[in-house]
C-alpha cells in the first residue's frame, strides 16, 4: 500500500501535529505500508527531525498570511497523490488541505484527513469570520468529501457531528515510543545549566508558548503558591507562538515572580529529556488540546499531570494519573496545591499510574495498526473497524 502524508506543520514551532506526523510515518513504514511525505515549513522555522525510514519532501511556504500557499506545492502533491493508494493530510485551513481535497477527487482516491484539535470550539471562536469564510470558501467540502476524519478523541469526534459532518470518524489517539523516554539523563543535568534550580523541585510546563495554553492563569495561581511553597520552581519550555511569551513575562513581571519562574524557550532531543527528568508535576492548563503529545510524554517519564477538560484526557484522571481543573486560575490554584501537597510517594504512584496507562493503550505500534485497519477499510469497504464511527 502506497500512502502520501500530508502535513503543514513540519517545523518545531508547530507542535503536536509536528510531532506526530514522523512517529506516525515511521510506525507505519515498519509495519511495511509505503510513505511519501509532502510538507511544508514557515521561513522562521525550523525542521523536526524524520526518521532515517523517511525522506520528507519539504516545501517553504511563501505565504506569512497563515493559509500557507506556494505555489511550488502543487506539482509534488500532485504527482504523489495520483501515484499513491490514499492520501492522509494533517490538520486544517491551510492551502494544502484545500489542495489534497481537490486532487483526491480528481484522481478519485480516499482521503483520510486528521484534524489535530483544529474543529475544536476554542479554536473556532479566534477569528471567527476568517473561519467562517474558510470552511464556506473550501474547508467544510472536503471535510465532507474525504473517506475519513480521524479524531483524536471522543469528544472531537462529537463536536464534528454537532457542526453537522455525516463523513465517517476514526476515533484514534497519539502514540508515542516509550523506549524514547526509557533512559532520561540525571535529574541535576537542567541545574547545571539554571543554577537557580539547584535544590528545587520543578513545575514543568512543556508546550508552545501560545495563548490556547492557558499560562496567564496559570502565572496567577502561582503567584499566590510561590511563596508557601518557596522550595519549588516554575520551569516554562516551548516556543514562542503568536508573540504570546512577551504577554506572560509582563504577567511573571507584574506578580514579582522573576525569581520564580525559568523560561527556557524550544527544547529537542537530549534537551527536553533532561528537562522531563528535572521535573516532578507536569501542568498543561489548556483551553483546547486534540490530544496532547505533551502530557503523554511526561506520563511516559512518570510525572504526576495537572491537566484540564479541553485537553480530552479523562483516562489520565480515571486512571489516578492526573488532576483535572477547569482552565482558570482559581482551579488552577486548588489543583496545583493538591498535588504540591502530595508527598514525595504519593506523587510518584500518580506518575507510575500514567506510565502503566500509556503503556497499555498509547504506543505507536498499537495506534500504526489501527491506522492501517482505517486505511484498508476506505480502499476496500467490509466491515468497518472498531475505531470507525459511522453517523447515525
Amino acid at each position: 500500500m502506497q500512502v502520501v502524508q500530508a502535513t503543514s506543520y513540519t517545523g518545531v514551532k508547530q507542535g503536536g501535529p509536528s510531532i506526530v506526523t514522523p512517529a506516525l510515518s515511521a510506525i507505519l513504514v515498519k509495519q511495511g505500508i509505503e510513505i511519501e511525505v509532502i510538507g511544508q515549513i514557515w521561513p522562521n522555522d525550523q525542521p523536526v527531525d524524520w526518521p532515517e525510514s523517511i525522506a520528507p519532501q519539504t516545501i517553504v511556504t511563501t505565504d506569512l498570511s497563515g493559509f500557507g500557499y506556494s505555489k511550488s506545492l502543487k506539482r509534488p502533491l500532485k504527482d504523489a497523490v495520483k501515484q499513491a493508494d490514499l492520501t492522509h493530510s494533517h490538520g486544517l485551513w491551510m492551502y494544502l488541505t484545500y489542495l489534497c481535497g481537490s486532487l483526491t477527487r480528481a484522481f478519485h482516491k480516499p482521503h483520510v484527513i486528521t484534524l489535530h484539535g483544529m474543529i475544536e470550539p476554542w479554536i473556532l471562536a479566534r477569528s471567527p469570520k476568517k473561519k467562517s469564510l474558510v470552511r464556506r470558501l473550501y474547508q467544510d467540502r472536503v471535510l465532507t468529501n474525504a473517506s475519513c476524519l480521524h479524531a483524536l478523541c471522543d469528544p472531537e469526534a462529537q463536536h464534528l457531528r454537532e457542526l453537522g459532518f455525516r463523513t465517517p470518524i476514526a476515533v484514534l489517539p497519539n502514540g508515542i515510543k516509550l523506549d524514547d523516554f526509557a533512559t532520561l539523563p540525571p535529574q541535576d543535568t537542567l541545574s547545571k545549566r539554571f543554577p537557580i534550580l539547584e535544590g528545587r523541585k520543578v513545575i514543568l510546563f512543556l508546550s508552545r508558548v501560545h495563548p490556547k495554553k492557558g499560562l496567564l492563569h496559570l502565572i496567577e495561581a502561582w503567584s499566590q503558591l510561590s511563596l508557601e511553597f518557596d522550595s519549588w520552581q516554575l520551569v516554562i519550555a516551548g516556543p514562542d507562538n503568536l508573540g504570546h511569551r512577551a504577554e506572560v513575562e509582563q504577567a511573571i513581571e507584574a506578580h514579582n515572580l522573576a525569581n520564580q519562574v525559568t523560561f527556557m524557550g524550544t527544547v529537542n532531543g537530549t534537551e527536553k529529556l533532561a528537562v522531563l527528568s528535572a521535573a516532578n508535576i507536569f501542568v498543561l492548563p489548556s483551553f483546547s488540546e486534540g490530544f496532547s503529545m505533551a502530557i503523554l510524554e511526561a506520563m511516559a517519564c512518570r510525572l504526576p499531570v495537572l491537566l484540564t477538560p479541553g485537553c480530552n484526557f479523562s483516562e489520565a484522571v480515571q486512571a489516578g494519573a492526573a488532576t483535572e481543573v477547569t482552565p482558570d486560575a482559581q482551579s488552577v490554584q486548588n489543583g496545583l496545591r493538591h498535588l504540591l501537597e502530595l508527598t514525595d510517594s504519593d506523587r510518584l504512584e500518580m506518575g507510575q499510574k500514567g506510565y502503566n496507562l500509556v503503556k497499555a493503550n498509547y504506543t505507536w505500534d498499537q495506534v500504526g495498526k489501527d491506522m492501517i485497519d482505517v486505511y484498508q477499510w476506505c480502499l476496500g469497504g467490509g466491515k468497518p473497524p472498531a475505531s470507525i464511527r459511522l453517523p447515525k
